[in-house]
């Protein structure tokens, strides 16, 4: 008697003449083969779009962006008129700037009772502070009251443009930042954080914008001013400090043909269905 291997065939054929087509199982098929094309088609997407992966490193300043940091402000102050407000840089290498002009324009606001700073200036990269103030005035103002709206905080470079930057607020967390709840007495303090950035394209361009984290706090200052009978004088200030720790973020293509390619797939197909 001769072995035939077949008989262990589990998977048994049925004749085609013993089958029926029905509109039932072409709709069944029509969509299988429509499900099946579209998750192969989002994958290809996901794959052929570039990637952005991030990696840490101990800051060593590169040549070029090693001295001092771009810093951009909006500010509105509701209550004080431009012709007392400025902007004030210090640092721990001696720097001491009193009413800071270049690049500042001031408008207006509240009908000649605030003022509107907008201004960019560098700063160095050691422990140091920048505050919006009324010490540069010749004489002080009656109501010191400090109420503000920060519009734009930023350092460094702009990141407009580079859509892919994973958690974009980081770079700007004091947008929009309403301050006109506080009492009219208090200065405000806000402790930044710094963090050197690196955001480096697919053609090999980068930039270096700063990410940075506050905390925020009120507190009244009683300093003397020689040129004011009044001994308090009310600030908002900024002090910073910079991480040693860089992030470097960097635009990749995935591989198309890989072994993650094919797995991704699958793992995607069975969490679909």
């Amino acid at each position: 008697m001769q072995f035939d291997i077949r008989r262990f065939d589990i998977y048994r054929k049925i004749p085609k003449d013993l089958t029926q087509p029905t509109n039932t199982g072409a709709a069944i098929s029509l969509a299988c083969i429509s499900f099946i094309s579209t998750l192969l088609l989002i994958e290809l997407y996901y794959f052929i779009t570039p990637e952005v992966a991030s990696e840490l490193f101990v800051d060593i300043p590169e040549s070029g962006h090693a001295d001092r940091i771009p810093v951009h402000i909006d500010i509105t102050v509701l209550n004080i008129g431009c012709q007392y407000v400025g902007i004030d840089i210090q640092d721990d290498l001696g720097r001491h700037e009193v009413g800071f002009i270049d690049n500042t324009l001031k408008t207006p606001e509240n009908n000649g009772a605030g003022c509107r700073i907008n201004a960019s200036f560098k700063i160095n990269r050691v422990p140091g502070n920048f505050h919006i103030s009324t010490h540069s005035a010749s004489s002080q103002p009656t109501d010191g009251d400090m109420k503000h709206v920060i519009h734009e905080l930023t350092f460094g470079d702009t990141i407009k443009g580079f859509r892919q930057i994973p958690n974009r607020k980081a770079f700007h967390p004091l947008r929009r930042f309403n301050n006109t709840n506080r009492p009219s007495h208090a200065s405000h303090d806000y402790l930044l954080k710094i963090v050197p950035t690196i955001y480096e394209d697919l053609g090999s361009v980068r930039r270096y914008p700063y990410q940075f984290t506050f905390f925020y706090r009120v507190s009244i200052r009683s300093i003397p001013i020689v040129f004011s009978s009044s001994l308090i004088t009310r600030i908002i200030l900024f002090p910073k400090s910079k991480l040693l720790l860089s992030v470097r973020y960097f635009a990749q293509y995935n591989k198309l043909f890989s072994d993650a390619f094919g797995f991704s797939i699958c793992r995607r197909t069975f969490l679909r269905l």
